[in-house]
């Protein structure tokens, strides 16, 4: 597992796995946890992971970020921005 998502329900983990799957998903998603900083939104988060990786995967981002901000790990800003 990517975070300490073993605490999450197993449908919540299902689709950790599921993104996870997804080409180059595991280190897009890294990427974007680090700029994750409750001041960046989703939408600012996908074009600095776009400006280091080259890739944008915005649907797997908005996915996995729910995951820990439904645990209450992280707090995600700019919903719908």
């Amino acid at each position: 597992m990517h975070w300490n998502a073993r605490n999450l329900p197993p449908a919540d983990r299902d689709e950790e796995r599921a993104i996870l799957r997804r080409p180059g998903a595991r280190h897009l998603t890294t990427l974007a946890l680090y700029w994750i900083d409750g001041r960046c939104s989703l939408s600012d988060v996908a074009d600095l992971v776009e400006a280091e990786d080259g890739r944008r995967d915005v649907e797997a981002l908005v996915r996995y970020a729910a995951l820990p901000e439904a645990g209450g790990i992280l707090e995600v800003v700019g919903h719908g921005s």
